[in-house]
């Protein structure tokens, strides 16, 4: 029920409630690596370790224990076990583009099957102390490296630096983020204006009329063309640039007396 808005919303939109799974955005194929179990261990091990967010290693170790003890289960956990080994599943069967975060839903899941497993060692003390003390100790390794990571934000928790300082800093302008780091969009381009995006990925911080080329449709109208490391496409060869930044690698263009195109 709680996706159910979204699934609706897509369908209505595309035909297609999973979109933008089983369409040409982001396709599932199946192939035979897939069910190499060689390839499922590799895969499963970046997950764990090797990503920019990786997943905590607890949930991989525990799952030999989970397995081992299903018999001994009782029915809850019977399902939540079903419900994890299918959640592993669907991540491992659809592309992984995302890294660790489409498996985040399914941890609440995990922790439960991982901390029962640990409640079946009670008559081997040594053993249930070694899975407490490895949790224990991966929870510590864990809060440490998110107090280093976050440590950057300090600075403007603290108001010792402003946001534009911060996002200047911070933001990836190579991989395609924006933001209006000399605020000259702010100060011209109006809220009747329309600009045409080409070449970028981050548009959290866009904060005037656009139109990204991904979705633009016939009959749409602008007056502005800007780009992101990427060539302003040939129809526009005639507009003229009128702004430029080599931090952000953003460039504007416009036709001149400023009129609208229809795409």
């Amino acid at each position: 029920m709680i996706p159910l808005p979204w699934f609706i919303f897509s369908f209505l939109n595309t035909g297609n409630p999973l979109y933008p799974f089983f369409s040409e955005t982001y396709i599932v194929s199946l192939n035979l690596q897939l069910f190499n179990i060689f390839n499922f261990i590799k895969e499963i091990g970046i997950l764990f370790t090797n990503l920019s967010d990786p997943i905590s290693p607890i949930y991989v170790a525990f799952l030999p224990l989970a397995i081992f003890l299903y018999r001994r289960f009782p029915r809850a956990l019977k399902t939540i076990s079903w419900y994890s080994i299918m959640a592993i599943a669907v991540w491992y069967f659809t592309p992984r583009t995302g890294g660790g975060r489409f498996i985040l839903p399914y941890l609440p899941g995990l922790s439960v099957l991982a901390a029962s497993s640990i409640n079946y060692f009670e008559n081997k003390k040594f053993l249930r102390n070694v899975l407490l003390i490895s949790v224990i100790f991966v929870f510590a390794i864990t809060i440490f490296y998110r107090m280093v990571a976050n440590y950057k934000y300090l600075n403007i928790i603290f108001g010792s630096q402003t946001k534009n300082e911060f996002l200047t800093l911070h933001l990836n302008f190579d991989f395609g983020d924006f933001y209006d780091i000399d605020n000259y969009f702010k100060k011209n381009i109006k809220a009747t204006d329309k600009v045409l995006l080409y070449g970028f990925h981050n548009l959290y911080y866009v904060d005037f009329p656009f139109i990204d080329s991904s979705f633009i449709k016939s009959g749409d109208k602008f007056n502005y063309v800007a780009t992101q490391k990427s060539d302003v496409p040939e129809r526009f060869n005639s507009w003229h640039l009128i702004y430029k930044n080599s931090l952000t690698h953003v460039k504007l263009y416009s036709k001149v007396n400023n009129l609208w195109e229809e795409y």
